[in-house]
């Protein structure tokens, strides 16, 4: 097994039943790249992100945030545990 996936299994196997992970997918990493041959097969798109006019309000500098401005790379959900095998 590789990727995280294989990484997660190798850890858990000595250490821990569970592991978490967080990541700024959406922020400044820019999400999953749209161009690498890997990731064809999940069928990545750019997402350009909408935020309420709520959050615009009480956070006005998400509208200069790189993510904001030029979107990220994104799986559809269906897609997504492929990710971990690529």
């Amino acid at each position: 097994m590789c990727g995280f996936g294989g990484e997660a299994f190798h850890v858990c196997s000595y250490l821990c039943l569970q592991v978490y992970c967080w990541h700024a997918m959406p922020g400044y990493w820019g999400g999953v790249s749209l161009e690498a041959p890997a990731m064809a097969p999940l069928s990545p798109f750019l997402h350009l992100p909408k935020p309420s006019p709520f959050l615009r309000e009480i956070e006005p500098s998400m509208l200069w945030d790189p993510s904001f401005l030029g979107g990220v790379g994104a799986l559809r959900p269906e897609k997504a545990l492929g990710m971990y095998q690529v």
